[in-house]
């Protein structure tokens, strides 16, 4: 629904200057395949637990990540 709403705004936005937070394994590429940074919450029993955090780092490159 985010990338939707970004990419209405067409050109006017430019995707290196936008961070999207809450990245999950299911978010992430559609994330970077557009264009935007990824930001993840970490969580030490719910949600994004420091372990699934690590994973999506070792898949995706520390450089995906702000």
């Amino acid at each position: 629904m985010i990338l939707g709403m970004l990419k209405d705004f067409g050109a006017a936005l430019d995707p290196a200057r936008i961070l999207i937070d809450h990245v999950e394994e299911h978010t992430i590429k559609l994330v970077k395949d557009a264009g935007y940074w990824a930001g993840m919450t970490i969580y030490p029993v719910s949600k994004c637990t420091p372990q699934r955090a690590v994973d999506l780092i070792e898949m995706h490159g520390r450089s995906s990540f702000v």
